[in-house]
């Protein structure tokens, strides 16, 4: 039963989150959807970083020394973040050039 909810649970996020970045990035979407889209996306990753955030404290801050765990997750959960605002840009940018011509 765990097995059939995890795969169920996998498989919405994937349909959420990868027609929610493909729609952002289409020109074929209008704009304020694809802006809603990016926001679904963007909220949908901050998530799941703050979920990740949250357990890796409270899993690691029994150990190990709390302020160093914590500022360790947040960079990387920057890091991610950072990755996912620059492909978003970058995919924005490149599909902006197609309008020119």
């Amino acid at each position: 039963m765990d097995i059939l909810l995890e795969g169920l649970m996998e498989l919405i996020f994937e349909i959420v989150f990868e027609g929610s970045l493909a729609a952002s990035s289409s020109r074929r979407v209008p704009m304020p959807l694809r802006v809603l889209a990016g926001i679904v996306a963007g909220a949908l990753f901050l998530g799941v970083v703050f979920i990740i955030v949250f357990v890796g404290i409270i899993c690691f801050g029994e150990t190990m020394n709390l302020p160093v765990v914590g500022v360790g997750l947040i960079l990387l959960a920057v890091f991610f973040a950072g990755t996912v605002v620059y492909k978003f840009v970058k995919a924005v940018r490149g599909h902006s050039n197609d309008f020119d011509e």
